[in-house]
């Protein structure tokens, strides 16, 4: 029961949030959230910078923690859910880097489109 409820709880918010998207501005006035001035100009690039560090850190350390994992698990019963699941360290790797690469892709290409 509780499915249904929480489906219909989601198709009522992709519906309203499609039909508040495409309404007419006069219709509707929706509040603009707007950073202007000294912070936007000098500590929102500042601080998606250091997001961005933060979370490349992260994922470097996910990549390498998987691989390791993957090739000396720690105990029997880590090495045997290891082989029922026939896990790969390379395809785990790929699919664990994957994130990184596509955000640091996309860095590279906002920021090369910017200049």
């Amino acid at each position: 029961m509780m499915r249904y409820i929480w489906s219909f709880v989601i198709l009522a918010c992709v519906i309203a949030w499609l039909v508040l998207s495409y309404v007419p501005t006069s219709t509707i006035a929706l509040p603009v959230i707007a950073f202007d001035g000294v912070w936007a100009a000098a500590w929102f690039p500042v601080s998606a910078a250091v997001v961005l560090t933060m979370f490349i850190a992260i994922q470097v350390w996910l990549v390498f923690a998987t691989a390791r994992m993957l090739r000396k698990p720690a105990d029997a019963s880590l090495a045997a859910t290891i082989l029922q699941f026939r896990l790969s360290v390379s395809k785990e790797v790929f699919w664990t880097g994957l994130p990184l690469v596509m955000t640091v892709g996309l860095v590279l290409v906002s920021f090369t489109r910017n200049r």
